[in-house]
């Protein structure tokens, strides 16, 4: 989708698949949540949706987690749907369909299906009158998964060795970096970490990909209080599939925006326990619902903090140029590499953003993990000498100035230092050395560096 986008347009043609998929995901949770409870209160759960930080956020980038979050979403509300109908089995195969989808996208998908499989079991085992059905349904719907995603899992195994590359490469093909570094998990794996994960999570996102992507307060102040509900049908699945995915999402990677598929099945109990709260007397049930509205409100308040500064160039007050130097941390780099008259430019990168560079770029860390180039290079001397051979003119060097946002690894930065402050400094030319500060306060500095 984002390649015909860039075809028809470019990059922000790109963003608004990603800002109709947010719309979507919102529609998807009305979907899944009407059965449970209604579609006045279904609807409301799909503007909490919208209201989450961390997916308003991403509704502004061409990433792909809110574009997993609509399939997984349509993939387990077809199932509920097929397991409810005994007269229609064709929504196994739209839940397939889904899930094909799903699988398509993102390989954490695969931990979406091994949460929600334990619990589709159990479903079957319940009901031995529908037992054969929701197995056979089941099935095709694996079947129909299968087809639709196979192919990017058939490629991968068939140029890597590996179905799942880069994930657990070093078990599989026996070689790679390992998949559960220490760096991917910040709270560690302990159980008492993961008694405290929710709230670590919450109110210091920081530390698990970044503000950007938070989840916001909602969730965190509304969950406790089902301890004080009355049981609600169908919100049980939705918990235990949360749960098992956060279990999951906890052992694996700590990444924030990887928890973007639970906020549709978390709005279920919480709009569940806002219901419940009308219950109350007045007093209490009146202040418990200001403090929850104020929680979801703060979402739009972050949402509502970084619109200002896209005003100017979305009336027409700024030009493109200009909103691009604010806004894209690599454009002034990728402005200095364009104007370069040297007719075979390359340049390896330490930072991702590449589409404003002209000149083919290579992303450091693939780079790194296919050549271990670092360890070939015994003094500073040779860093230019081993990459220029290897075919580059360039270097991006990024570097993160504070505790926030992305963290870059700084093999190839610090080679650089190492090199600019030795005798062998004249083999690289700092070009431009700029720093950019981003709405999320991270502070990045970029040196675009010739190779002599």
């Amino acid at each position: 989708w984002y390649l015909w986008a860039l075809a028809l347009d470019g990059g922000v043609a790109a963003q608004l698949v990603h800002w109709a998929l947010g719309l979507l995901l919102a529609l998807a949770t009305v979907v899944l949540a009407t059965p449970i409870l209604g579609r006045s209160w279904a609807v409301c759960g799909g503007c909490l949706v919208l209201l989450v930080p961390g997916v308003s956020n991403q509704m502004t980038a061409p990433l792909n987690d809110i574009g997993l979050a609509v399939f997984t979403t349509l993939a387990l509300a077809a199932w509920r749907q097929a397991a409810l109908d005994d007269e229609d089995s064709r929504w196994f195969v739209m839940a397939g369909w889904m899930l094909g989808g799903a699988l398509s996208i993102k390989h954490l998908a695969l931990l979406f299906v091994a949460a929600s499989a334990p619990v589709a079991a159990w479903y079957a085992w319940r009901q031995p009158e529908r037992r054969r059905r929701l197995l056979l349904g089941a099935a095709a719907m694996g079947v129909v998964a299968v087809s639709v995603s196979g192919i990017w899992y058939l490629r991968a195994a068939r140029q890597h060795g590996n179905p799942v590359y880069p994930f657990f490469h070093r078990q599989i093909a026996g070689e790679g970096r390992p998949t559960l570094p220490a760096d991917k998990a910040p709270l560690g794996r302990g159980l008492l970490a993961l008694a405290s994960a929710p709230w670590q999570v919450t109110m210091h996102p920081e530390r698990f990909g970044g503000r950007g992507h938070q989840l916001g307060l909602t969730f965190l102040a509304a969950l406790p209080g089902l301890l004080f509900c009355r049981r609600l049908r169908g919100a049980g699945t939705l918990l235990a599939i949360a749960g098992t995915y956060f279990a999951g999402w906890f052992l694996l990677r700590q990444n924030v925006r990887f928890l973007l598929p639970l906020v549709p099945l978390l709005c279920v109990p919480v709009l569940w326990v806002w219901i419940e709260a009308r219950r109350l007397p007045l007093l209490p049930g009146l202040t418990f619902l200001a403090v929850m509205f104020a929680a979801a409100g703060c979402g739009a308040v972050a949402a509502t903090a970084r619109a200002p500064s896209k005003v100017p160039v979305a009336v027409g007050w700024e030009g493109r140029q200009k909103y691009l130097q604010r806004h894209e941390p690599t454009y002034e780099a990728a402005s200095w590499a364009n104007a370069l008259t040297a007719p075979e430019v390359r340049i390896l990168s330490q930072d991702h953003r590449a589409y404003y560079f002209n000149a083919p770029v290579t992303r450091e860390n693939i780079y790194r993990r296919q050549t271990d180039y670092a360890r070939q290079i015994s003094s500073p001397g040779e860093l230019a000498l081993h990459l220029k051979a290897a075919g580059f003119t360039h270097l991006l060097l990024a570097e993160s100035l504070n505790d926030r946002g992305i963290r870059y690894n700084n093999t190839l930065s610090g080679l650089a230092d190492a090199s600019l402050a030795s005798a062998a400094k004249n083999s690289l030319d700092v070009l431009i050395d700029y720093q950019f500060k981003d709405p999320d306060g991270a502070v990045r500095r970029y040196r675009l560096v010739a190779l002599r």
